[in-house]
């Protein structure tokens, strides 16, 4: 699999028009993926949790799938800056990756020793110039290559 990386290339132009179509004006944390286990939503919301009210930050959740209901009661009975904006492609996508300050994977790996493999939006964010926070699964690390932040899974 691969991508068309000259259609995520990147611009301040861009980015400060995806930000302000967005309505976004503080940092912005990007989740980008299906709303299943292996992705390690809760992690994030959990990890978001800690960090407000220190450091005022907006995280977008791209996607959808069957935690939605379930995260976003979290959410809600949390009181987390969290928007889902449901699944997106194409501009939409870029637009996501280039408003975003980091693009966050904080995939996990299940008791049964399911992970990711090589996640496509991985070489999106990098493309677009969005920096990538990731758990250190599957084959992240290798795809990072130095070009990002890994962090143990879970964590």
């Amino acid at each position: 699999m691969g991508i068309h990386v000259a259609e995520f290339a990147p611009s301040e132009r861009l980015r400060q028009q995806a930000r302000q179509a967005l309505g976004l004006s503080r940092p912005t944390l990007l989740f980008l993926g299906r709303l299943v286990p292996v992705k390690g939503l809760a992690v994030l919301l959990a990890a978001l949790g800690q960090l407000l009210p220190r450091q005022p930050v907006e995280l977008l959740v791209a996607g959808d799938g069957p935690l939605r209901t379930e995260l976003t009661c979290e959410v809600a009975r949390n009181g987390l800056p969290v928007r889902f904006v449901g699944e997106v492609s194409g501009q939409r996508k870029r637009e996501l990756l280039w408003a975003a300050d980091a693009l966050v994977l904080p995939s996990l790996q299940l008791a049964d020793g399911r992970t990711e493999g090589s996640p496509v939006v991985v070489w999106e964010a990098l493309a677009a110039g969005c920096p990538v926070v990731a758990s250190r699964v599957g084959g992240v690390a290798e795809q990072l290559a130095g070009a990002g932040l890994l962090v143990p899974a879970g964590d």
